[in-house]
């Protein structure tokens, strides 16, 4: 079909060569892989952030028990991971004898199992409590 005028053949022309030829990307297109790539690098940003913080925490908490293990003397209070709650009367290499209840019943347990340290959590209270006092004390002279 031809065009009667040439304005029109111009026209038709143009928007043939504009059909046939992609539009150049845009640079989120090119940089991001469009809108959802956008959603993707902030969803990995989120997830590092909270991978990078969060281990932060659990390594401090893993430090903290070793030290807890390391540091089991005889006389300590300790509370275990299945919720018995006793007093230390011996210590060898990774077990320890517990000794509980009125009836002074005696257990022995691994050391991978000390919960908490009752008595190594009053000793480092107080100490806070002398380097706190001790502060004050300099301060006010």
């Amino acid at each position: 079909m031809a065009a009667s005028n040439p304005a029109e053949a111009t026209q038709t022309t143009q928007t043939n060569s504009s059909q046939s030829q992609p539009a150049a990307p845009s640079l989120q297109t090119m940089l991001f892989g469009g809108p959802n790539g956008i959603m993707l690098i902030a969803l990995l940003f989120g997830l590092v952030f909270v991978w990078f913080f969060g281990g932060k925490k659990q390594k401090k908490r893993e430090q903290e028990e070793i030290a807890i293990r390391k540091n089991v003397e005889i006389g300590d209070e300790l509370t275990t991971t299945g919720g018995i709650v006793g007093i230390v009367v011996a210590v060898k290499d990774d077990v320890f004898t517990l000794e509980t209840g009125s009836d002074r019943s005696k257990l022995r347990i691994e050391k991978w199992a000390i919960k908490s340290n009752v008595t190594a959590a009053a000793r480092r209270a107080n100490q806070k409590e002398i380097e706190k006092n001790e502060r004050k004390g300099r301060l006010a002279k």
